[in-house]
């Protein structure tokens, strides 16, 4: 008795763990993923005291900044160019403030959602076609991952570096340094001395940045790669529609006993699979939808303000690629939302199309019945929204584009 107590409490402990982590399979291709939310405190699995903590350091900074940016930007209320030179980095600011409150408020969908990862993993793959599938589209969620974290810190780097550089040649020159300030990365309070502490407020604005940053690269990645495990159970799905009849086999009994029909087993078994698939769509959705909408209006605006701003400084090449680079990094960012919902829009397609391609006359009438009930539910594209309003796809996508210049377009001509 005591031997199986020991036994079913071993068993226990053992499924709690592997719920309480990703397991090492996993593991592999979330570990990008894991070290930049790790850092900000928005990693599911971390234990609430990490969470707690690293959120803690985030807020420190990036709030401050954010006061401190407010203030300058309340300074020059008067002066409309420098009013605009504020915007920008406040929009980024609450445009990051967006992500962390949206991972904050749905880290159990979150949770869950990696959860069903780890499940299909384990459980759902049962062939090696169907791991190989699985891996193909893991390994370009860390393609994905690595290319946007470096297309994003190199941005930051052509945002950070012209002010630096700026500075460096003022130490340098022989002009009267007393007459010249120093220029901070942004534009500050006049009845705060920056001269004084100019390096504890340049280095506090550096990291600041770097903790926006690494909250966009955070969030949108796994979102990215959340998609491609998506497209991924569709693809399979697709794998086993495309070999649900076995080949060779031209005998068609319509009306064969429930028992020895293993077409019509296997097809209720795809239909699971489907309606698994769906879920795991619409988990997403909920996840994010809100948290698009404003993030979506946000880049609109960021666009048409930052490019207004770039337009003033076509004189300064150094201050031109610092907000022509904010402008690319907006678009990024739109593309990283908007591209993937698009290939799990045309996944969830393909299988309406490998339902059609089925050789339904060499199946029985239960299983006809069965396909066609998934035929009409595989017309219903899965679709990732921002705020159910507008539809994350690559036509939206061009059409926020145009949109943006259209704002871009306006206020210049109110500015003029």
């Amino acid at each position: 008795m005591g031997v199986f107590f020991l036994t079913r409490s071993s068993h226990f402990l053992e499924s709690v763990r592997k719920m309480s982590r990703v397991s090492d399979r996993v593991e592999t291709y979330f570990k990008l993923n894991r070290l930049f939310l790790s850092s900000i405190g928005l990693w599911p699995y971390q234990t609430p005291w990490e969470s707690r903590m690293g959120l803690s350091v985030l807020f420190a900074f990036t709030s401050s900044l954010f006061f401190m940016q407010f203030l300058g930007m309340l300074e020059v209320r008067n002066n409309m160019d420098d009013v605009i030179e504020c915007l920008s980095p406040l929009g980024v600011a609450i445009l990051c403030g967006i992500k962390v409150v949206n991972a904050v408020t749905n880290s159990d969908k979150m949770k869950n959602l990696l959860t069903k990862i780890q499940k299909d993993w384990d459980v759902s793959v049962v062939s090696d076609q169907e791991t190989t599938i699985v891996k193909r589209y893991a390994e370009e969620g860390v393609k994905l991952t690595k290319m946007y974290a470096y297309v994003m810190y190199t941005g930051m780097s052509f945002f950070i570096l012209p002010p630096i550089l700026s500075n460096l040649q003022l130490a340098n020159s022989s002009e009267n340094k007393t007459e010249t300030r120093r220029r901070l990365p942004y534009i500050a309070a006049d009845y705060i001395d920056t001269e004084k502490y100019f390096y504890l407020m340049t280095l506090h604005a550096y990291v600041a940045t770097v903790f926006f940053v690494t909250i966009i690269i955070g969030v949108d990645s796994t979102f990215t790669v959340y998609q491609q495990h998506g497209c991924a159970k569709f693809a399979i799905l697709r794998y086993r529609l495309t070999r649900i009849i076995e080949p060779g086999n031209l005998d068609v009994d319509l009306n064969p006993p429930e028992i020895d029909d293993f077409v019509y087993k296997r097809t209720k078994l795809c239909i699971y699979l489907h309606k698994e698939a769906i879920r795991y769509a619409c988990e997403i959705e909920s996840a994010y939808t809100t948290a698009q909408l404003f993030q979506v209006g946000a880049c609109c605006l960021l666009m048409s303000i930052t490019g207004l701003h770039a337009v003033t400084k076509l004189a300064k090449p150094e201050e031109l690629v610092r907000y022509f680079a904010v402008i690319l990094l907006l678009m990024l960012h739109l593309l990283s939302y908007s591209w993937p919902s698009h290939e799990l829009m045309d996944q969830s397609l393909s299988v309406h199309r490998a339902t059609y391609e089925i050789e339904w006359f060499r199946v029985s009438i239960r299983t006809r019945k069965l396909l066609l009930q998934m035929m009409a539910r595989s017309l219903e594209v899965c679709e990732i929204t921002a705020g159910k309003f507008c539809l994350m796809s690559m036509e939206n996508y061009c059409s926020i584009l145009s949109n943006s210049m259209s704002y871009f377009t306006l206020l210049s001509s109110m500015q003029e």
